[in-house]
């Protein structure tokens, strides 16, 4: 079995500076059968879900005028399918050296292992996510920069666990938003998101697949008096990420 930290998500979509990962945060619930199951054609999957749950959080910060909270660290729960989290960052001018900082937060579900016939199947994940987002980002002056952004990924992948390959979904970013000046506030209800990969299998091999989601919040400006910020609640109340459904093919 993989860990819950997926390999393809992009360390930073930042562009002001580069940044390192310097914290991250990783957990699992749940539990699959140990041995593989045999799937049928079509399988399809509903709450609550069997196998396994992964969530964490990157913090990818770089120069000193940053600060990060995750005051609701991420979490998926199998028996409702439903991921929640809360978070906030900002950056300020502070020294010489441009100021970013990037939160990355996921929820992640992995099926237990399976083998199936042979030839091209599919995977496909639907969510539904209501969330609330606001983004400030105010300049210090001429030729400073100060930016905000927020993003939401879907996407899929199945594993051969024989070969230790991966096919993954190239799914586009379900949410974003990025501004330069002013402030942007919105809450997302009920938005669907799907993510899908076809993959050729082959009948003697065991795999198993995923399906994430994976918020970016981040904020950066350049030397001078600018300023940015950005926080994510999907939390409390209706707030959330459903994973409604997983359908194999």
């Amino acid at each position: 079995m993989r860990d819950g930290v997926r390999q393809w998500r992009p360390l930073s979509r930042y562009g002001l500076g580069a940044v390192v990962a310097v914290a991250a945060v990783a957990l699992m619930v749940g539990s699959a059968s140990a041995s593989p199951a045999a799937l049928a054609t079509t399988t399809k999957y509903t709450a609550p879900y069997p196998g396994y749950g992964f969530s964490g959080v990157d913090l990818l910060p770089a120069g000193c005028g940053q600060t990060a909270s995750v005051s609701v660290l991420p979490q998926i729960n199998l028996t409702t399918g439903k991921a929640i989290a809360d978070a906030k960052d900002s950056s300020r001018s502070c020294g010489t050296a441009n100021s970013s900082v990037e939160l990355v937060l996921y929820a992640d579900y992995e099926s237990g292992e399976f083998t199936t016939t042979a030839g091209v199947h599919n995977l496909t994940a639907t969510w539904s996510i209501t969330l609330k987002i606001n983004l400030t980002a105010k300049s210090g002056g001429t030729g400073q920069l100060a930016e905000s952004f927020f993003a939401a990924d879907a996407a899929t992948y199945i594993y051969d666990e024989t070969n230790s390959t991966e096919f993954g979904s190239t799914t586009p970013a379900v949410l974003d938003n990025f501004i330069e000046s002013g402030s942007y506030s919105h809450t997302y209800s009920s938005v669907k998101a799907q993510s899908w990969v076809d993959a050729k299998l082959v009948k003697s091999h065991t795999y198993a697949f995923g399906v994430d989601l994976i918020i970016y919040i981040a904020t950066a400006v350049t030397p001078g008096k600018s300023t940015a910020t950005a926080s994510l609640t999907m939390s409390g109340g209706k707030d959330g990420a459903t994973l409604k459904s997983i359908s194999f093919s």
